[in-house]
């Protein structure tokens, strides 16, 4: 329960905090600020839960009864505060910048909720190849479903088969 209400407080913080922070440092150094404020808060939050599941969480009973469990790898929580850090520095670093330059704080989330539109458009040529590839292979065990010699069970395989993977190229 903790974890979540902190994360919405800080959150939800960024926009009004932001908006009088860039008035007294420049955009990335009030974000620098602000990472390593969420950054210590969260540090305390997890040794305290860490010390917690030492306390409370764990037995000699249960360490005894499954000695064969080995504990969670940290690489995953590397990666996600690695994402963390790069979105949220490039977001709210470009947000910043922007409520410096003048930008009103009412046009900023209007830009921020463009993000998927932007996301799909960079997407696009990608999007294309696989689609191509997909109907291209499609096509083929279609094509192949027609002219397969060895008998009509194996041109109605090639052939469901080109159709379903056309079909599911355009149904999701």
């Amino acid at each position: 329960f903790l974890l979540p209400v902190i994360f919405i407080v800080l959150w939800s913080s960024a926009f009004v905090a932001g908006k009088a922070g860039v008035h007294h440092s420049t955009p990335f150094a009030f974000l620098a600020a602000r990472f390593i404020i969420v950054a210590l808060i969260f540090s305390g939050v997890a040794a305290g839960l860490y010390m917690w599941h030492r306390w409370h969480g764990r037995t000699k009973s249960s360490d005894a009864v499954a000695p064969h469990i080995k504990t969670a790898s940290s690489e995953p929580i590397l990666l996600t505060a690695l994402v963390g850090l790069l979105l949220h520095g490039f977001y709210l670093g470009s947000t910043f910048l922007a409520m410096s330059l003048g930008l009103g704080l009412y046009v900023i989330p209007l830009a921020i909720i463009r993000h998927p539109e932007l996301t799909d458009l960079a997407n696009a040529p990608v999007a294309a190849i696989l689609t191509a590839l997909q109907i291209g292979i499609g096509l083929a065990l279609l094509g192949r479903g027609l002219i397969a010699p060895h008998g009509a069970a194996l041109r109605a395989a090639f052939g469901a088969a080109g159709l379903a993977v056309i079909f599911l190229r355009f149904t999701g």
